[in-house]
């Protein structure tokens, strides 16, 4: 007995890790017709195709670099500027996150000489005509953290409040960023962090990278298709032709005519009433008579058992 319940004990335990390995955040309930979503690097730690992170001094952030951290327990994923501050943490197998894997920009604390603080970057080229950017992780230890979004060199407005939370570790997915109607050819888009921002996966309206397919979705019609009447001829009608009456000298009366020679004999039935009864409603019948089968079963079990 003791074997087969740690037998089974350690079957329930494997099944719990297998779930909490493979969980990941649900972000169905986010889509929008024509977007697709991407990780910014896959679980291999390879960047997805159009996707460039550069650190705090302009050099790029390898997949080597990536895949260095990937697997790492807190510290051994985190990378450092030349100051030894924390500037990137690298997120790998992590549930709460749409595709596992996701970054943690962290800026500096204080801006440098032109009024900005020194950040990491990431870098999204697409060619498309809509862009949105997705995170499943905040946090009130972060406080009040911002994203400066550039669009071909320009910078856009964001919405600041979308990236706070009231509460440690909400992981509820939310889209921190989004813009369309944007020209359907190649873009690059640049995201660096006022503050703390974690971030794991984008979506685009169009196609990865430079010069590529870009947005050929079709936004399906919502008004029914338009019919024409088929076209008919006026129906064209003649007045039929009448005949005069007939005027004779017969007399204003007919002769009257026996009822044995020309009246038929009335149809006489046996029911007096000739009107057709209501059909019987065989359904309810039926229910009926399986409920009744269902109490005499029940019946005969009980005085069985009493026997």
């Amino acid at each position: 007995m003791k074997k087969l319940t740690a037998i089974l004990l350690s079957a329930m335990l494997l099944i719990t890790m297998a779930i909490s390995v493979s969980a990941k955040a649900d972000i169905s309930g986010l889509a929008k017709g024509g977007y697709t979503a991407y990780p910014l690097f896959d679980e291999a730690g390879l960047y997805t195709e159009g996707v460039t992170i550069y650190r705090k001094d302009g050099t790029t952030l390898t997949d080597a670099d990536i895949q260095a951290c990937m697997g790492k327990g807190w510290d051994a994923n985190a990378l450092k500027d030349a100051n030894g501050n924390y500037e990137l943490i690298v997120w790998s197998n992590a549930g709460h996150y749409a595709f596992g894997q996701g970054v943690r920009l962290i800026s500096d604390s204080t801006v440098d000489a032109d009024g900005k603080f020194a950040s990491p970057v990431v870098e999204i080229v697409f060619t498309g005509t809509g862009i949105r950017l997705g995170t499943c992780y905040r946090t009130d230890d972060f406080g009040e953290p911002e994203v400066v979004v550039e669009i071909d060199g320009v910078e856009v407005e964001t919405d600041p409040f979308l990236l706070w939370a009231d509460w440690a570790d909400d992981t509820t997915p939310t889209i921190f960023f989004e813009t369309e109607g944007l020209e359907n050819t190649t873009h690059t888009v640049r995201v660096s962090a006022i503050g703390e921002v974690e971030w794991d996966w984008f979506e685009i309206r169009g196609t990865l990278g430079e010069d590529s397919g870009g947005d050929t979705y079709v936004e399906p019609s919502t008004e029914p298709p338009a019919t024409n009447p088929p076209v008919t001829d006026p129906a064209t009608t003649e007045t039929p032709a009448t005949e005069p009456t007939a005027t004779t000298d017969a007399p204003a009366t007919a002769p009257n005519h026996t009822a044995e020679a020309t009246d038929p004999a009335p149809v006489t039935t046996d029911d007096a009433d000739t009107t057709k009864p209501a059909p019987a409603n065989t359904g309810l019948i039926i229910a009926i008579l399986a409920i009744v089968a269902v109490i005499v079963v029940v019946v005969i079990v009980i005085l069985k058992k009493k026997k």
